[in-house]
């Protein structure tokens, strides 16, 4: 049974707490992956990676839904620590996407320039990857099929398949909705702009 796992960044935030604006970012987001999904009947499973940001998000997204929140879940598409192994700080970050951009000519990254130039780029693809594959299977052995996740890392798109399209870094409430067939091969992605649209990450 193939799993579609949908991977939405947190909203507007002020410190670790979304703003009202935030929210209804949020709840606009959720409105409109239920229209995407025609037959929805709710997801199976709900996860927020751990940053009060996302909890609350994930929230409002319940409640917009009409989804009821199960015991807290933290779990899998977080991967904030790659950023500091691998660079040592945000700044070290902002500085080689400056390097990307003028390399590329351009202000706007897409996922292909990044993967071309930047080795944390690389990592994290893998590393999405690897967590994708993990809450599949996990969902498997629970004969789970649908699974919404809110995520304070901003690199939800690096397993993207269309890397052409795809921009570095997704904006507040974008959403990326993979799927995962046989529990063990990522099949598919489809980016899911925010209909209120929030500012970039860079």
């Amino acid at each position: 049974m193939p799993a579609t796992i949908v991977v939405v960044r947190h909203p507007e935030k002020d410190g670790d707490k979304i703003t009202p604006h935030g929210a209804e970012q949020a709840f606009a987001a959720a409105l409109a992956l239920g229209e995407r999904f025609k037959n929805f009947e709710g997801f199976d499973r709900l996860i927020h990676s751990g940053a009060h940001r996302a909890w609350q998000a994930l929230r409002v997204m319940a409640a917009a839904l009409g989804l009821k929140l199960p015991d807290e879940e933290r779990s899998f598409l977080n991967f904030t620590a790659t950023l500091t192994q691998t660079l040592g700080s945000s700044d070290a970050f902002y500085a080689e996407v400056a390097k990307m951009k003028a390399a590329e000519g351009t202000d706007r990254l897409t996922l292909a320039m990044a993967l071309r130039h930047s080795e944390f780029a690389r990592q994290g693809r893998q590393i999405m990857i690897n967590g994708l594959l993990g809450l599949a299977c996990d969902m498997a052995m629970r004969g789970q099929a649908t699974a919404l996740t809110v995520s304070h890392s901003p690199w939800l798109e690096l397993a993207s398949f269309d890397t052409e399209n795809t921009p570095y870094g997704i904006g507040e409430s974008d959403a990326v909705i993979y799927v995962v067939a046989g529990d063990e091969i990522l099949v598919g992605s489809e980016l899911v702009r925010a209909p209120l649209p929030g500012k970039p990450l860079f």
